[in-house]
């Protein structure tokens, strides 16, 4: 990101996501990461933030908006 290099992080099999672990995902996309969730609750996180650029990936690879 500083160095102007794209950083994608996929968010996947997650239990529980925290307070402070929010907060670090809430940063980094703000920051301009690309989050990427996989799965129901993972893609709830995203959406929950309500990060611009957020985006789900299917079980079958296919990747749409978390934000619609």
């Amino acid at each position: 990101m500083a160095l102007g290099k794209r950083v994608h992080i996929f968010l996947r099999g997650a239990l529980v996501v925290d307070e402070a672990g929010r907060t670090l995902l809430r940063r980094l996309g703000e920051s301009g990461a690309h989050l990427h969730a996989i799965g129901v609750y993972t893609s709830y996180i995203l959406q929950s933030l309500n990060l611009r650029g957020s985006k789900r990936t299917d079980a079958a690879g296919q990747t749409t908006r978390a934000d619609c």
